[in-house]
Order: C-alpha cells, then sequence, then structure tokens
C-alpha cells in the first residue's frame, strides 16, 4: 500500500513563502509556471519499419544523431553509482557494432530504491524526472502532459503515466530542440523478497538484470543481458520485435540454454495465470445460483474486479460461458472450468504462449552452428 501523502495546511505553505527571499520566490513561480508542459504526440515509430517488418536502414544523417545521444546517455550517467542500464533494440546495435536500423527511442532501466540519485543525477546534467500521460485518453494520438515530479511521486507513477526523463533550461523548461531531449525510463520491478519479477509478478533469474559496460566513441555505457532483451521483446511480439530478435540471435550473444531458461519463465508465467483465473473463478461461482439469467451471471462475474478489470478484451467469451452456465445444473468448479476452457479457449492461449521462443529457438541454433563451423575451418 503507498504511503499516505503529506499535504502541508494552507498557513505552513503562507509561512514557507514568507520566508522565502524575492530571487527564491521568484524561482518557486518559474518551477510552477513548468511543472505541467503540454506537447504534441511524438512521431509514429511505424515510419521506420518497412514491409518486411525490419527497421529501415538508417541515413548518414540519423546514424549522427543516434551515435550523439548514446554518447550523451554515457555523459548524463558519468558518475552515477546507482545500478542502470540501456534496454531495446539500442542493445543489439552495440552487441552487433552496427545499427541493426533507425533507432527512435533511447530506453534505460533504473532501480526503485535508486530513484533520488537518479533525481540528483539527472539535475546536474540539465534532465528531470517526468510522468507523461495523454491529455484525452480517448484519442489515439492525444497530445501529452508532461508533469516534473520528484523521486516519490515518480515511484507512486499511475497505470497511465510513463515515466521519462527530459532535457530541460535553468527554469525548468523543456528543451525540445536538444537532440537528447527525451529518455523512457523503466524502473525494475522486485517483489517483497527483492527478486526481479517480469510477467504476471514470475520471478527473473538475477544475471538477467546485469549488464556489462562498454566503451562507445568514449564514453561508458552500461547495456543489458542479452537474455532480458530477447525475454521482453518476446512479451512485447510487435511485428518488427521478431526481426529484431532474429538480429539478436545472429550476434551470437545467446545460446540453446538460454532460450530454454527463457521457456522455463514463461510455462511459469501461463501457469500462475491459470491458477490466478481458476482462482477468481472460484471465487465468484459461489454467488451463482441455480435459476439465474445469463445477465445475471454476468453481472455476478463483473462484480468481481479480476474479471472487471480485462473488459472489453474478455468480454465476448465470458458472455459465452456466462450462457453456458446458465443451461449447466452442475455449478461444481470442476464443471464450470471445462466450458472455461472451451469458450476462453485456454490450451489455445497456452500453446501460443509456448510458440513465442520456436523462432528465436531455430536462429540461435542456426547461429550456434555457424559460429561451430567457422571455428572448424579456421
Amino acid at each position: 500500500m503507498p504511503k499516505e501523502k503529506y499535504i502541508p495546511s494552507q498557513e505552513e505553505v503562507q509561512k514557507a513563502e514568507e520566508m522565502m527571499s524575492p530571487e527564491q520566490k521568484e524561482a518557486s513561480e518559474i518551477r510552477e509556471m513548468f511543472k505541467t508542459q503540454e506537447r504534441d504526440p511524438f512521431e509514429d515509430f511505424l515510419a521506420h519499419i518497412d514491409e518486411g517488418d525490419k527497421r529501415m536502414p538508417p541515413t548518414p544523417e540519423e546514424k549522427k544523431r543516434m551515435d550523439y545521444r548514446l554518447k550523451k546517455l554515457g555523459q548524463i550517467f558519468e558518475g552515477y553509482e546507482g545500478n542502470w542500464h540501456l534496454d531495446g533494440a539500442l542493445n543489439i546495435s552495440l552487441m552487433k557494432g552496427e545499427y541493426i536500423g533507425t533507432h527512435k527511442d533511447v530506453d534505460i532501466s533504473v532501480e526503485d530504491e535508486d530513484l533520488d540519485k537518479l533525481d540528483a543525477q539527472a539535475a546536474k546534467k540539465g534532465y528531470g524526472l517526468f510522468l507523461s500521460r495523454a491529455k484525452d485518453p480517448t484519442m489515439e494520438r492525444s497530445p501529452k502532459i508532461n508533469e516534473r515530479v520528484g523521486a516519490q511521486r515518480f515511484r507512486e507513477a499511475g497505470e497511465n503515466e510513463h515515466w521519462m526523463l527530459a532535457a530541460i533550461d535553468e527554469q525548468g523548461k523543456i528543451r525540445e530542440e536538444e537532440e537528447m531531449n527525451f529518455i523512457d525510463v523503466h524502473v525494475i520491478q522486485r517483489n517483497t523478497e527483492g527478486k526481479p519479477i517480469g510477467q504476471a509478478g514470475v520471478e527473473l533469474p538475477e544475471e538477467w538484470l546485469e549488464s556489462r559496460t562498454i566503451d562507445f566513441q568514449g564514453e561508458k555505457l552500461n547495456i543489458s543481458n542479452p537474455v532480458k532483451v530477447a525475454y521482453f521483446k518476446l512479451h512485447q511480439g510487435r511485428s518488427y520485435d521478431y526481426t529484431d530478435l532474429e538480429e539478436l540471435a545472429k550476434t551470437g550473444e545467446l545460446t540453446e540454454k538460454n532460450v530454454e531458461d527463457i521457456k522455463g519463465v514463461i510455462k511459469k508465467e501461463v501457469q500462475k495465470k491459470i491458477g490466478e483465473f481458476r482462482g477468481s473463478l472460484g471465487d465468484t461461482i459461489k454467488d451463482v445460483k441455480p435459476g439465474m439469467s445469463v445477465d445475471e451471471i454476468y453481472s455476478v462475474f463483473l462484480s468481481n474486479e479480476f474479471f472487471k478489470a480485462r473488459l472489453p478484451r474478455i468480454e465476448e467469451p465470458l458472455k459465452k460461458l456466462s450462457e453456458k452456465i446458465a443451461k449447466d445444473d452442475d455449478l461444481s468448479l470442476d464443471k464450470i472450468w471445462t466450458d472455461v476452457e472451451d469458450a476462453f479457449k485456454v490450451q489455445n492461449y497456452i500453446d501460443q504462449e509456448l510458440e513465442k521462443t520456436k523462432g528465436l529457438e531455430a536462429w540461435v541454433k542456426e547461429a550456434e552452428e555457424k559460429k561451430k563451423l567457422e571455428d572448424e575451418l579456421k
């Protein structure tokens, strides 16, 4: 449960303001003026993806921009004492030694416990912590509201708020003209035992979160473990994520054992999700009575936050399940679970999740065989 926020009284605010010098008051007013800033939505990244779902080759100008951003990233984190590393496909380009295509964003991962350090480091380097959210959530490409925050508010970001660092001037205004104007931030999620977690709260091996430091044009960069890159790419599942994975396999940084480890984690995720579904189903059907109509049974399901939170995605199968239950005299969990398996196509879901690694398995095996052959020919 998040800690209760302390809100000062109006008298306390007034007293603090009276203690300020004119210069401090002016600085405070300027900070407040730029606390929230609106900007247009980012360009659509799919403009950089070709018809074969591959990233388009960068132009010489784009290479210069990406070089600048990576060097700037190294400068921003020079002397930083917290744990951080680069995220996403830029890692693949750095492992390969050349850009696999155009990279629009720079993404990093940081530790929750280091957010105060990150706030201080960013401020020293001309950056600030921001939370970004859609001005109009109903619009597909809504303008963004960027709110300057401290470490604690950053930590407490809402579900629809996006973590980022933004370049700012001395007054706190976002410097749109800076080539490295925004950095996407991912806060590493850990459970109560301090173990890193991924999808469905399943524990990830700690070594997946260990970075390695490389030199990039005179700057030090921390890059991700390739297994972590592969794991999150598999879960994102966008068309170009799979072509990125093929490029990652070609670097030779992944082994067949790595793929087996990823597959093992995905199996645990599937088991946990199905277990949570079955548990919520068991809690809900206690309120389903013989003779209830389809609408009444559907309403019972919606009284459970587990199901309600997954609308509209599960609306159709949930209605189908309600219809099956309304026709059945056996309201036991085991019997209803057979209806669930049919309505929600549970086996199809299991197969699809485990199928995610098939392409990666083949690419990694091919890369290992190629390396073995090259070694034999030396």
